[in-house]
């Protein structure tokens, strides 16, 4: 089995000597040890190593946090920092790397043993797991409903049915800025307060229709629902958002339609294929005498007792039938 590979970068010459020594005691392969980030960087496309040691504080102008964000952008490696300074400031920037571990000053060898091994084998497991969930990533983005992950209201990730829908075609349009603003403005609370909910309760968001607003400045009508995901090793919120403004077009359409039939002075009737009443308009009300709640599901041969189920059938029934096949 081989040695895993570990690059150091620390600008103290005498703890670089005591950790190579370590590294080599620890049967790790040291592939470098430098005091400044950009040669360190320079490295890893020269040989990558399986886990670096970084200090936070550096000489030069990159300093050990600005580092790992180069290095996360280029190489798929795992940083463990080691540092003297424990103020809390510098502790949660380091935090918001998400780094593999962190060692304080002095360093023990069985400690960067365990945390070597550690930041190795997560990261492994990490990969193994990136590996079982592409197709589910590729489903989440050739859906055609959108697909928002939001952490602290912020989103986080977006499909491309997403920003179709936002309006862009560029993902750092929307990246890090808040979903509340594209929500209408009176549903922008009681929709915050679902989220901060669901998050507490580790319970879902139930169906919320609202209206989106776009980076291009049209409106689309939505519903929204959600569920509780652990994303980059935080809490999230992913959103499902389907488009559902031809829907609800198409409803008001015909609710119109379905007003101006209901209100014609003439009587208007449609009939199932068996001769049951399924609508009935108030002119219809009007010129038979019969309410509308009284007739509808009754068989047109209550309408005209008068005449015998076989007229009604040929003259009624049958005629938009036979005009419906020679149309064909």
């Amino acid at each position: 089995m081989q040695p895993k590979k570990v690059l150091v970068v620390d600008d103290d010459k005498m703890l670089t000597t005591l950790i190579k020594m370590f590294l080599d005691e620890l049967g790790f392969e040291t592939v470098g040890v430098f005091s400044e980030a950009k040669p360190a960087i320079e490295k890893c496309r020269e040989n990558l190593p399986d886990v670096i040691l970084m200090d936070i504080h550096l000489e030069g102008e990159i300093d050990g946090i600005k580092a790992v964000d180069l290095i996360r952008k280029e190489f798929d490696v795992p940083v463990v920092f080691i540092t003297s300074d424990t103020e809390e400031a510098t502790v949660n920037k380091a935090i918001n790397t998400n780094p593999y571990g962190y060692l304080v000053k002095p360093i023990i060898k069985s400690t960067l043993s365990i945390t070597l091994e550690l930041a190795y084998f997560k990261h492994r497991h990490e990969q193994e797991l990136e590996i079982r969930e592409r197709p589910y990533r590729k489903l989440v983005d050739d859906t055609e409903n959108t697909i928002v992950v939001v952490i602290n209201d912020n989103i986080e990730y977006i499909n491309m049915s997403g920003l179709k829908l936002f309006g862009t075609i560029n993902i750092e349009d929307l990246l890090q800025k808040s979903i509340l603003p594209f929500i209408q403005e009176d549903k922008q609370e009681v929709f915050k307060n679902r989220m901060i909910f669901a998050l507490k309760s580790n319970t879902r968001i139930e169906y919320f229709e609202t209206v989106l607003n776009s980076l291009s400045g049209s409106q689309f009508n939505i519903g929204i629902v959600g569920s509780v995901i652990t994303f980059k090793k935080q809490k999230a919120l992913q959103l499902v958002i389907a488009d559902k403004t031809e829907e609800i077009q198409s409803k008001r359409l015909l609710s119109e339609q379905d007003n101006i039939i209901n209100n014609l002075y003439d009587g208007v009737i449609s009939l199932s294929l068996n001769g049951k009443i399924k609508s009935w308009n108030l002119g219809a009300e009007r010129i038979l005498g019969i309410p509308k709640h009284i007739i509808l599901g009754e068989h047109i041969s209550k309408v005209f007792p008068e005449k015998d189920e076989m007229f009604l059938q040929e003259h009624i029934l049958e005629v938009p039938l036979d005009k419906e096949v020679h149309n064909l």
